[in-house]
């Protein structure tokens, strides 16, 4: 599933990085907060691919599907990505 723009997607051992940084946890500002298994866990970028950004760890979050497309879902409707 893609989100934003193109660009680079997380490396494997990126989204392991970030899984680990939030303790296992969907994100808890941009997200619902709660437990997700690793095969759950959606990576979204906080500055977006469209942008240019990077799929560096720093620039990453984990989050549910749900949560991750609602987040997108947001940010598309207010004119984030244009």
């Amino acid at each position: 599933m893609k989100f934003g723009g193109d660009g680079d997607t997380f490396k494997k051992d990126t989204r392991v990085k970030i899984y680990e940084r939030q303790g296992g946890k969907c994100h808890d500002e941009l997200g619902c907060g709660k437990k997700m298994g690793r095969d759950e866990m959606e990576t979204h970028h906080i500055i977006p691919k469209s942008w240019g950004a990077s799929a560096d760890s720093w620039n990453g979050v984990g989050m549910h599907h749900d949560c991750h497309e609602k987040i997108t879902k947001n940010q598309k409707k207010s004119g984030y990505f244009s």
